[in-house]
């Protein structure tokens, strides 16, 4: 599938990059489709090996709702990239080096799109495999990972930006609003 050009393409944007976001995007097609459908799958199948059954009342809250999930989505984005935002500056204002800041946000924020990517994939995958009525869980991650490896091949990166983030925000999406709401909900229950 991927030739000696793309295996070593694949290699350089992952580890020869230094964690830099932007090597992803400059990648080939094809490697960006592998890339992201191996981080797909492993981080969605991690949290669906970690979370296993709870997951599909998860799904079952996001995808009741996606118009909610999707602008729940977009707030636990919006509040991850204030606390990576917030970190930096209070970095930069104690006087740690510039490329030091630079090194830790690029870390942070790989980290935290690998954790929100996983739990929206597997909270779609799990969904996806429910429907279907597949057994196992982790088929409907690999379903949704190549979803998003079709579109992250297209020769259009946006294409595949738009369709991982919008997996990612309805998979979070039920899980933020069960969180924001947390405290409603106890307080109804007493």
């Amino acid at each position: 599938m991927l030739d000696s050009v793309g295996v070593a393409s694949c290699q350089w944007a992952v580890l020869g990059s230094g964690l830099e976001p932007t090597r992803f995007l400059e990648a080939p097609g094809p490697t960006r489709a592998a890339v992201s459908f191996l981080l797909t799958v492993l981080a969605g199948g991690w949290v669906v090996y970690v979370y296993g059954d709870r997951l599909l009342k998860v799904a079952r809250g996001s995808l009741s709702r996606p118009h909610l999930s999707v602008l729940y989505g977009l707030v636990a984005f919006v509040l991850v990239g204030f606390a990576v935002t917030y970190s930096s500056t209070a970095l930069s204002a104690v006087g740690v080096a510039p490329a030091v800041v630079a090194v830790l946000g690029a870390v942070a924020v790989v980290g935290i799109l690998l954790v929100l990517g996983g739990l929206g994939f597997a909270v779609v995958g799990v969904w996806v495999a429910w429907t279907l009525g597949l057994r196992d869980p982790l088929l409907g991650v690999v379903v949704v990972g190549i979803v998003s490896a079709a579109a992250w091949a297209m020769p259009w990166i946006a294409v595949g930006a738009v369709v991982w983030a919008a997996i990612v925000v309805v998979g979070i999406g039920g899980p933020t609003r069960a969180w924001v709401h947390r405290d409603a909900l106890s307080i109804r229950r007493d």
